[in-house]
């Protein structure tokens, strides 16, 4: 017997907490596709646009102005409706003219955004030489580009038209932002950084407007000097 291809589709009792959906109103919802962001951390364009910003009564009315090329990701005309939308993505609505950039919430779930600024911080998780020795950085949202010279693992990079405006280095002093945890979406300065061992993660110690907050470094994405 041949093996079945993966599934378009999550059962939604079992969907990532931070695609921020009801559970109960049908039986299933779309499957991000892989590639960009992670399963964990994404969500299908159908699903932002109908359950996350209530722009559409139906999922074949939404399905349609995604066809009709009248919504764009970071720039592109998107006509997939399950691709994987996540954190620090711009998304152009163009009937209403309309900008939203993807954060997240205090319970660490998408959270849309209106906004006039279409910058993007996005975090350096992976550098690498390429043929020819060119130094490439992958990005959180699974995006590859041209290395900064002082550009390190978990630094930033802040980006205009997908070209590196400025680094945002991972240091104290530095502002950041914990996208994960029970502390999401809140933001502080960075006062210590305290290197992992074999059995345990790198931790960060943060200074924000409710006091001190440690939570591991995966946690965090650097926003500011």
């Amino acid at each position: 017997m041949s093996k079945k291809g993966g599934s378009n589709h999550l059962n939604r009792m079992a969907a990532p907490r931070y695609m921020r959906i009801g559970k109960k109103t049908s039986k299933y919802v779309a499957k991000p596709m892989v590639g960009r962001h992670t399963l964990r951390n994404s969500v299908a364009l159908v699903t932002l646009l109908r359950e996350n910003m209530n722009l559409g009564n139906s999922a074949y009315e939404i399905k349609k102005v995604i066809k009709e090329g009248k919504i764009k990701v970071n720039g592109k005309d998107i006509k997939d409706e399950r691709y994987a939308v996540g954190l620090e993505d711009v998304v152009d609505i163009m009937p209403s003219k309309e900008t939203y950039r993807i954060g997240v919430d205090n319970k660490g779930r998408i959270n849309a955004i209106k906004t006039d600024n279409k910058s993007q911080t996005l975090k350096i998780v992976g550098k690498y030489i390429y043929k020819g020795g060119k130094s490439m950085l992958r990005l959180h949202d699974g995006s590859l580009i041209p290395a900064a010279k002082d550009a390190k693992v978990n630094d930033s990079v802040k980006l205009s038209d997908r070209k590196i405006e400025k680094v945002l280095k991972l240091e104290k002093g530095a502002q950041c932002m914990i996208i994960s945890g029970v502390h999401s979406s809140e933001q502080g300065k960075i006062t210590d950084i305290k290197k992992g061992t074999v059995g345990r993660e790198p931790t960060v110690e943060i200074e924000g407007k409710n006091g001190r907050i440690e939570t591991v470094l995966r946690n965090i994405i650097v926003i500011g000097a």
